[in-house]
C-alpha cells in the first residue's frame, strides 16, 4: 500500500545534522587530539558547513516536492531513520567525544556520524530525484571521501601504534 510522506523533516534533520557533526569535528580537533591532527578535523568540519549551506537552500525547495508516494513500508524505514539519528541527542555524543581516551573511539563516532550521513543523501537523492541533482551527487561524494578517510585512519595500524 503506498502512502503520503513529506520529506521536509528529513531534509531538516541533514541540515541540522550537518551543523552539529562541525561541532562534534571542532570538539575533537580541540579536546580529543590524540595525535590525530587539529586540521583534519577542521577540514571536515568546514565541509560540514558548507553542507548545511546548501541544504538550507534545499528547504524552499523541498515543500514544492514535499510530499511524495511511497510504499508505506518505505516510509516507515524513512520514519525509523530520523527518529533513530545518532545525533539526536548530539549534546550527549559531545560530551562522549571529550571523555574520550582512546584513538579508535574518536574514528568509531567519526565513522557513525559519516555513515548516517551517507544513508540520508542517499535516501533523500532516492525519494526526491529530481531534487538539486548536482548538489546532492557533491555532498554524497564528499560524505563517502569523509568516511573512506574516516576508516582507513581507523584501519590504519600505524597510527594506533600496534605492531603486526
Amino acid at each position: 500500500m503506498s502512502v503520503k510522506w513529506n520529506g521536509t523533516k528529513l531534509v531538516k534533520l541533514i541540515a541540522d545534522n550537518e551543523i552539529k557533526v562541525a561541532e562534534l569535528y571542532r570538539t575533537m580537533a580541540k579536546e580529543v587530539n590524540k595525535g590525530i591532527g587539529v586540521q583534519f578535523f577542521e577540514n571536515l568540519a568546514k565541509d560540514e558547513e558548507r553542507h548545511n549551506m546548501i541544504y538550507a537552500a534545499l528547504l524552499g525547495k523541498v515543500p514544492d516536492v514535499g510530499d511524495v508516494e511511497l510504499d508505506e513500508d518505505d516510509a516507515k524505514y524513512l520514519d525509523l531513520l530520523i527518529d533513530n539519528n545518532f545525533l539526536n541527542d548530539s549534546e550527549a555524543v559531545i560530551a562522549k567525544a571529550r571523555a574520550l581516551f582512546d584513538k579508535s573511539q574518536v574514528f568509531d563516532i567519526a565513522e557513525r556520524v559519516e555513515t548516517d550521513s551517507v544513508m540520508f543523501v542517499t535516501e533523500l537523492a532516492r525519494v526526491y530525484p529530481d531534487l538539486a541533482k548536482g548538489d546532492l551527487a557533491t555532498i554524497l561524494k564528499e560524505e563517502k571521501k569523509h568516511l573512506r578517510t574516516i576508516l582507513e585512519k581507523k584501519t590504519d595500524r600505524s597510527i594506533f601504534r600496534i605492531g603486526m
